[in-house]
């Protein structure tokens, strides 16, 4: 309600104090501020998920995850070698693993609105997408198997996440597919796309653990 309302103008407001700067290198400042923005974006998320606002949450949850991807790709083209090449005990490794992981946490915050709003193919595309923004940005060779794991685990949660849609919706049809039941999908198929279906994700989820299991030995 009013209460509601005006936490949400505070935070906007916050966000509106921020002045980020362009380009395509983002200096200390501009990280500092980036950081702010993430912060307030999050919260003003979590009021909107408080009031059951998912609209409204999705877009400041939106807002972050684009502030987290400013920085970790705001250098250019250099930005995966730069990441590749960072000191695993430096502290400039341990802000990239910060920001990092905060993107992550964000996008499956962001998946998990959209598939409780039954919007599963918004839902997958949005998996889909980190993973290609991401995938140049492992990080040092002997701490790849960290990429792989949080992949097997976003899979795993986006499972879930659509196993726990499935169990409470009220469309059979539903149901079935996400579960990996019901006909064979695919283009001018019924029902819902393999991606959208929580084997496809659990099979996903396996494969990127094999990964990190090869990567860590």
């Amino acid at each position: 309600g009013r209460r509601y309302k005006a936490c949400l103008a505070r935070h906007q407001n916050a966000l509106n104090a921020q002045t980020l700067g362009g380009g395509s290198s983002i200096d200390k400042e501009g990280v500092i501020r980036r950081k702010r923005c993430v912060k307030y974006s999050y919260k003003a998320a979590l009021f909107a998920v408080a009031d059951q606002d998912p609209a409204t949450a999705g877009k400041y949850l939106a807002a972050a995850y684009e502030y987290v991807r400013e920085v970790l790709h705001g250098r250019g083209g250099g930005a995966a070698t730069e990441a590749a090449e960072l000191d695993v005990g430096s502290e400039d490794f341990g802000e990239w693993l910060e920001w990092k992981a905060v993107a992550e946490h964000l996008l499956l915050c962001m998946c998990d609105l959209r598939v409780s709003a039954g919007q599963l193919a918004d839902a997958a595309a949005l998996l889909r997408r980190h993973r290609q923004l991401y995938k140049g940005l492992m990080g040092p060779l002997q701490l790849r198997f960290l990429h792989w794991e949080w992949l097997s685990c976003a899979h795993e949660r986006f499972a879930e996440m659509l196993v726990r849609a499935a169990d409470s919706s009220s469309r059979p049809s539903y149901a079935a597919a996400a579960n990996g039941g019901g006909a064979a999908l695919g283009a001018g198929g019924a029902g819902v796309a393999w991606e959208e279906q929580a084997v496809f994700h659990y099979a996903a989820a396996a494969r990127f653990a094999s990964l990190r299991r090869e990567a860590f030995e």
